[in-house]
């Protein structure tokens, strides 16, 4: 499948086309040097696919290259945010907690710290030194 990521500004929203069908959106809306990600949607046929994932991470590639502060409104963005820790950085540090990023990166940070001590719930893990 071919995914294209389309910055539409005029409708303050990145397309991702899969074979050149409209698959998904990212509705957002600029102020100063920050864009807010406010809701996505995919179409019923493309769910499950990795197509909003992907459109996510487009459209994040694209803030950082922008140099611009990024706040997830959207859950579905929220989520994925804290899937993959090191987009975080786009979100200010003040305004993490109120995305509920805060919190998810303690936890991620603890479970990688503790796997790599070989440790899992407390306990030394079978065959990690």
């Amino acid at each position: 499948m071919d995914l294209q990521v389309t910055d539409v500004p005029d409708e303050q929203r990145f397309e991702i086309r899969a074979d050149g069908e409209l698959a998904a959106v990212i509705v957002y809306h600029m102020r100063g040097s920050a864009i807010a990600f406010l809701h996505t949607e995919t179409a019923d046929r493309f769910r499950g696919q990795g197509v909003a994932s992907h459109l996510i991470r487009s459209s994040l590639d694209a803030a950082r290259e922008r140099h611009l502060s990024v706040l997830p409104y959207c859950p579905y963005v929220q989520r994925w945010l804290a899937e993959h820790p090191d987009y975080v950085d786009l979100v200010p540090e003040d305004r993490r907690s109120a995305f509920g990023l805060l919190r998810l990166l303690t936890a991620t940070i603890r479970l990688l710290f503790l796997g790599r001590l070989g440790l899992v719930g407390g306990k030394r893990v079978l065959g990690r030194t």
